[in-house]
């Protein structure tokens, strides 16, 4: 039997506030470095978009019914949610910042 036959990318939808971090994540690395900081969004950005083939791959979140994916390379962890048959990617977030309520 094919495991793989069984699974089925899961389409990816980034919500206006994970946009609004990631905008917000570029322009400040910008500053120092532009090249950096388009690097480190299109990092963020693909890592996302990886969930869709992936998306119970993330622990456990800190709030009930989300998932984190923690970034191996960059403080920063992307908050997301399995609803139905589609990822929506909640929240991106440096780990050092306080968890919105």
């Amino acid at each position: 039997m094919l495991i793989g036959a069984f699974m089925q990318n899961r389409p990816v939808r980034w919500l206006a506030l994970a946009l609004e971090d990631l905008h917000e994540i570029a322009a400040y690395l910008a500053e120092k470095d532009s090249d950096a900081g388009k690097q480190i969004a299109q990092c963020v950005w693909n890592a996302g978009q990886s969930l869709a083939s992936m998306p119970s791959r993330g622990r456990a979140g800190r709030v009930a019914g989300t998932r984190e994916l923690v970034l191996v390379d960059f403080p920063y962890f992307i908050a997301y949610r399995v609803v139905k048959s589609e990822v929506q990617i909640l929240r991106v977030l440096h780990t050092a910042r306080r968890y919105p309520q």
